[in-house]
């Protein structure tokens, strides 16, 4: 029977005694109170995963919105049933669908479900989220889909600051532990000083200077005469030279002189170049005043007595 409105002015002048009718909207009234989707019941409910629960008075069926409270005995391990006065199983699901799992129903804790035709849904439990434990900082307590005492597991870790020294070909590595860094944490590459030799001289790459000075050469331009022509100033041994003469705009390879073999001054440095005429023309390198070669000097072609002659030494 539905809900009646009640009569309320019994007993005022020109009222009438109550009838059937009266009686039978009281009572109906009254039934309709005593239902629990309208004040929820209340039982004790036994069972580990499979729950029975004994409500008084007794219901007579599930009905949409029938509610009760219930006191869980036992911890529940997984997804959970509940069985009213022998009515038959039905799922205790959470508001967003999905089934309980292991400890949602605490021993000794009071619970309220709601029928909605299908299941019963535990009332008052909204947690969602997709983190797990393991996205969460250890001891720290956060909800997900799976309840709302979830406790993180995510380990946490001192400073993993540290300097990487490269040596050489191999390539060094610090691993950083999964988990949560306690603080911030700085990682610094650098060379090691005695990889100096290998970087070019002013240049710094990595924290160490290079004292790497290079290959020298030197180039110029002479006229040789019949007698020779002098470059000073060299400051290396060289191991190659190149020279040619320009005439008319236009540059003609004169000759190559690279039998570094000949060169054999060990530590001594040049101090001059000679050019000098002769039967061949030839191209003289010495150091100190002495000449060197396979017999005095390194004999290379010359030509063009009175012109420019372009030159380059190189170390």
């Amino acid at each position: 029977m539905a809900w009646q409105t009640p009569k309320t002015n019994w007993g005022q002048p020109g009222q009438t005694v109550p009838v059937a009718d009266d009686f039978n909207r009281i009572e109906g009234n009254i039934e309709t109170l005593g239902r629990y989707d309208r004040a929820p019941g209340y039982g004790v409910a036994s069972g580990v995963n499979t729950k029975t629960v004994n409500l008084d008075p007794a219901p007579e069926g599930y009905y949409e919105g029938m509610c009760f409270a219930f006191r869980n005995v036992t911890e529940n391990t997984g997804p959970v049933t509940i069985n009213v006065n022998g009515l038959g199983a039905k799922s205790i699901k959470k508001p967003n669908g999905n089934d309980l799992v292991s400890g949602n129903l605490k021993t000794g804790s009071v619970y309220t479900v709601r029928y909605n035709g299908t299941n019963f849904i535990l009332q008052g439990s909204d947690s969602t989220g997709n983190a797990t434990p393991g996205d969460v900082t250890a001891g720290k307590t956060f909800s997900n889909d799976d309840g709302s005492d979830q406790v993180g597991t995510m380990p946490i870790h001192d400073d993993q600051s540290t300097i990487l020294t490269i040596t050489g070909a191999e390539k060094p590595q610090k691993v950083i532990p999964a988990g949560r860094l306690l603080e911030d944490s700085t990682i610094i590459a650098e060379l090691d000083p005695s990889l100096a030799p290998l970087i070019r001289e002013n240049n710094n790459i990595g924290g160490v200077e290079g004292t790497f000075a290079g290959k020298r050469w030197a180039t110029g331009i002479i006229y040789p005469s019949s007698t020779y022509t002098a470059i000073s100033g060299l400051d290396f041994v060289p191991s190659l030279i190149v020279y040619y003469r320009t005439s008319d705009g236009i540059y003609v390879l004169l000759g190559v002189a690279s039998r570094a073999q000949d060169i054999k001054l060990g530590s001594a440095t040049w101090n001059h170049v000679c050019f000098s005429g002769g039967s061949p023309d030839s191209i003289r390198i010495a150091t100190g005043g002495a000449t060197f070669g396979t017999t005095t000097y390194l004999s290379v072609p010359m030509e063009a007595i009175n012109l420019p002659i372009r030159w380059w030494a190189f170390e």
